[in-house]
Parts: structure tokens; C-alpha cells; sequence
């Protein structure tokens, strides 16, 4: 369980919920793997050497064993890059791309969530001032852009070749048969504070690609709601509030009746609460409890008391996760629930 204050800058976990234990980054013979694992072309000796100076990082490993892979050798001659702080090898990795690359690279530096190959191709070809009539009309209609078969492919050979360099994370999703790409923490906030000036530009795009898919048909997930949700976040980086607002509003309308409109507020809860975003994450929740409760759905009520426990734990108030846990526990104890009465227990100490 997360109990750090995403919000922060530097997020550390409430002293008087956790006891912090510091833990050591991977043995060197590991690091050797790492590096090797990576396509690391240099010799044995400096693989250790390497392995040895980065004392386990393995964000740091990774991308070392990228510079290997194509310049073995290379490290020995700058060893001012073989250290246990990661930004002089992210600014070394970032200087060695192509211009497409690291502009793409500073446009994704904003996203909260993994992101497929149709939208990269949109925040990489997506300008203010562009004539080009295909992106205005995608935000309208609320649905994507037709990109060129040779558009999408350019997008392909980018993101290959930053992941090849370890910039870029990936992962498949097999239920949407999709890659999907994102940035390691360290380096967003690397490019963030590199790009500072140019954030409000980059918000614009991102807010403008969720605008074409900001039309939900039947949400059944999490995911599916993912849109919505960044188009909101946007909007509010953004100073659109009323544009914010709307959008969240406009959930009732396609998911209709009322159990609907209350599973969907409790989604975006969870989206909001692990992800930081307590004050919007508190707000969906009252809807949902307030549905649930119109509903006389106790087992939905107990969930969502257990929901608002997690959520000021997060935020540092044990005294009043406490009392959400309480009403949490009784509720599942009324109803006979074992294994939620068994889960709560472990998590908090309840009063007798």
C-alpha cells in the first residue's frame, strides 16, 4: 500500500503510519546481468566496474547497458556518467536521440497513463497553429484522428528507438491487443524540470488528444473511463475549470440509471485516489455514497466507507481513517462478511 503523498514533490511515506526501512539497490553480479540483459558489449572488467559504481540502481543499470549496446567502451572514457545519480546518464541518453525523438520524448513528459501508438502519433504531430483540419475536428466529434498508414510507421521507428535506448518503458496489453508506452518517474522529472516554461504547451496537447475519446460507451473498466478522466486533469492544469466540471457531469448521460452513474463514481475515485488526486478523489466518492445509499445497497456502502478509510490514511489522518474503517467494519460485520471483517482487522487496529 502506497502512503505516500503523491502530491509532493520529494513523496514520503507519514512517518506515523509506516516504519521506513531503506533498501539496497541490486547485488553487483546482478548488476552485471542487468547490464548484460541490456546488450552491454563491454568487456567483463568493466562490466563490474560499472556495476560497482552504480551500487544497484537499476534504472541507472538499464541505461548504461543501452550506451554499451551501441558504444562499448564509451563509459570507461566518461566516467562522470557512471554514478549513482541518474540524471547525467538520462541527459546523456537524451542527447544521443534524434530531434523527432526528443521532442516526442517532451510532449509524453505531461501523460499520467500508458500510451498507445495512435496517440504518440498525435501528441508528435500536433501543433497550435497547424492548418491541419484533421486534429480540431477529432477533439469535436470526440473520436480519433485517421493518421496515414506512413505517419503511424515514423512513430513506430521513434518509439523503437527510445525504448531501445531504455527511455521509454513498454508493456502489451493482451485483453486490447495493444503496446502501450510510458516514462519511468525519474525521468519525467528529469524532462519536466528541463522544460519547465514550455508545460501549458504541452498540457494543451495532451488535453486535446483525451478530448477524442472523451465519448464513453458502456464503461465496464477502469480503463475505459481513462479519457474522461485525463481530459478532466488537463482541463484543470489548464485553468478550464467549467470545461473540467462538464466533463465529469457528463458521465450520467451515457451510463443512465442510478447503480450505473454510482459504479461509475466509485471508478473514478480509485483512478483519482491512486493517482494522487485526493480533493477529486473525496468528491467521487460522496457521489457514489450518496447513490449507494438511495440504492439501500449496504455491501456497496460498507466498499465505499472502506474506500474513504484508504483515502485519509493516504492523506495522513489516522484518527479519521479510523472512523471509516469503524463504520466499514460494522457494516461487513451486519451482513455476515468474513473475509472483508478479516482484511480490515489486518489493516487497522479497531477499538474493542
Amino acid at each position: 500500500m502506497d502512503l505516500a503523498d503523491r502530491r509532493s514533490p520529494n513523496p514520503k511515506p507519514n512517518p506515523k503510519l509506516v516504519k521506513v526501512c531503506p533498501v539496497d539497490g541490486v547485488a553487483d553480479e546482478d548488476g552485471v546481468e542487468i547490464l548484460r540483459q541490456n546488450d552491454s558489449q563491454d568487456c567483463q572488467a568493466d562490466l563490474e566496474w560499472i556495476a560497482e559504481r552504480v551500487k544497484g540502481n537499476a534504472l541507472i543499470l538499464t541505461l548504461l547497458g543501452s550506451i554499451g549496446a551501441s558504444s562499448p567502451g564509451d563509459l570507461r572514457k566518461q566516467p562522470e556518467l557512471v554514478t549513482e545519480e541518474a540524471e547525467p546518464i538520462i541527459q546523456a541518453q537524451l542527447e544521443r536521440q534524434s530531434e523527432a525523438a526528443q521532442e516526442l520524448l517532451k510532449r509524453m513528459c505531461v501523460l499520467r497513463a500508458g500510451i498507445d501508438v495512435q496517440g504518440l502519433t498525435f501528441l508528435r504531430l500536433y501543433e497550435p497553429e497547424s492548418k491541419d483540419e484533421r486534429f480540431e475536428k477529432a477533439v469535436q466529434l470526440g473520436k480519433p484522428v485517421e493518421f496515414t498508414k506512413a505517419e503511424t510507421r515514423e512513430t513506430k521507428e521513434i518509439i523503437k528507438q527510445l525504448v531501445n535506448s531504455s527511455l521509454v518503458q513498454h508493456r502489451y496489453d493482451q485483453k486490447r491487443c495493444k503496446h502501450f508506452y510510458d516514462l519511468h518517474r525519474l525521468i519525467v522529472e528529469c524532462l519536466q524540470a528541463e522544460y519547465e516554461t514550455d508545460l501549458s504547451q504541452l498540457w494543451e496537447g495532451a488535453y486535446k488528444f483525451y478530448r477524442t475519446g472523451k465519448i464513453i460507451e458502456n464503461p465496464k473498466t477502469l480503463e475505459d473511463l481513462y479519457p474522461v478522466l485525463e481530459s478532466r486533469y488537463f482541463a484543470s492544469q489548464l485553468g478550464k475549470h467549467s470545461e473540467a466540471s462538464n466533463l465529469l457531469t457528463q458521465l450520467r448521460t451515457p451510463l443512465g440509471n442510478l447503480l450505473d452513474q454510482a459504479d461509475a463514481y466509485s471508478s473514478l475515485g480509485e483512478i483519482e485516489n491512486r493517482q494522487g488526486n485526493f480533493d477529486e478523489a473525496e468528491r467521487c466518492y460522496k457521489e457514489a455514497l450518496v447513490r449507494f445509499q438511495e440504492l439501500g445497497m449496504t455491501l456497496r456502502i460498507a466498499e465505499t466507507n472502506y474506500d474513504f478509510a484508504q483515502l485519509w490514511q493516504k492523506r495522513g489522518n489516522p484518527e479519521k481513517a479510523q472512523e471509516y474503517y469503524t463504520t466499514a467494519h460494522q457494516l461487513y460485520q451486519k451482513l455476515g462478511v468474513v473475509k472483508d471483517l478479516e482484511r480490515i482487522e489486518r489493516e487497522w487496529n479497531l477499538p474493542e
